[in-house]
């Protein structure tokens, strides 16, 4: 899918060398799927100054809101030897279809 033949070398490398899968969200299984964004969530922002993690309900109620918006094609994971390490969420911008 990667069009830049350097860049999608490079990506070959880095999988191979490091043992890394992408991977899209499992939506029948959304709720093991919404634990691991929490940890990885609350992890990756615990350092910056001022932050305070989510709670558990605070993100349960996100996502209750957000997963009928959800496209599982823009939801992916990386993984390394099967441990997660990483998460994109992407959402379309919903406002230009609501603002008229």
């Amino acid at each position: 899918m990667i069009k830049n033949e350097k860049i999608r070398r490079v990506a070959e490398i880095v999988k191979s060398r490091y043992g890394l899968k992408i991977r899209s969200v499992n939506m029948k299984k959304f709720k093991d799927e919404l634990e691991i964004f929490k940890t990885i969530y609350n992890k990756t922002w615990e350092a910056n100054w001022g932050f305070v993690p989510m709670s558990d309900a605070e993100i349960d109620a996100a996502a209750a809101d957000l997963k009928p918006l959800i496209n599982p094609d823009l939801v992916f994971f990386a993984e390394i030897n099967d441990e997660p390490i990483g998460v994109v969420l992407a959402m379309p911008d919903y406002n230009e279809i609501l603002k008229p």
